[in-house]
């Protein structure tokens, strides 16, 4: 059964199911480390839609103020357009938690049932089921859920972090659990401590030191930087 999608409010601007699958791809996008704009052809791609469709849809957006887009260099989420995107993908995760485990759906029919019900869960139904969950920080993939007034600020992976620094894990693609085994999850700090020549990183977080390879340090996505 597929859900009927009724336009939902935020800030008085109402979003349709279209629109904000465009939105949350912008955010996606950033939220994985696109430096700079996002091009069309990245959120066609993404969308599997033509260029042609995707900026017919890109002018629409801009011309609500969801979006600011720049021919030739890409599209960036305006304020309002980021509380929209930030709304829905918590919306998504929330559910897909949820969806796997309190009711034992597999990831992939989690997502599919979870990018449904995205588009009709308004945020007090989002706080509601937060609290329910424990307020978690993050899916069952790794991928942050965002706080209602989060910015979906560039992440990189860590590999790319200069010895000394520290940074909040953003995001992890965790194949095995070794890192959640060893601490490291969305949320947590991690400090760089060293750096071979051949990329492997002495790492610190919460449960003491870590030494990753650069394979497994590019899995990890950061952000916000503390020192």
């Amino acid at each position: 059964m597929s859900l009927k999608n009724p336009s939902t409010p935020v800030d008085d601007v109402a979003t349709s199911e279209s629109e904000e699958m465009y939105l949350i791809r912008i955010a996606m996008a950033i939220e994985g480390g696109a430096e700079g704009s996002v091009p069309v052809k990245t959120l066609a791609d993404a969308l599997s839609v033509t260029p042609v469709s995707a900026n017919q849809m890109i002018r629409k957006l801009e011309g609500r103020e969801l979006v600011s887009y720049a021919p030739y260099h890409g599209v960036d989420l305006t304020d309002t357009g980021r509380r929209v995107a930030t709304r829905v993908l918590r919306g998504r995760r929330l559910w897909s938690v949820f969806l796997t485990d309190r009711l034992g759906f597999s990831d992939g029919e989690a997502e599919a049932i979870a990018c449904e019900l995205e588009h009709v869960t308004p945020g007090e139904l989002a706080d509601r089921l937060a609290g329910f969950l424990d307020d978690p920080r993050a899916d069952q993939a790794g991928r942050p859920i965002p706080d209602p007034d989060a910015d979906p600020s560039p992440a990189s992976p860590l590999d790319h972090l200069p010895v000394g620094s520290s940074a909040v894990v953003a995001a992890v693609d965790d194949v095995g659990g070794f890192l959640d085994h060893h601490g490291v999850r969305v949320g947590c700090e991690l400090t760089v401590l060293a750096a071979a020549d051949n990329g492997t990183m002495l790492i610190g977080t919460p449960a003491g030191g870590l030494y990753l390879a650069d394979e497994m340090a590019a899995r990890v996505m950061v952000t916000e930087e503390t020192r």
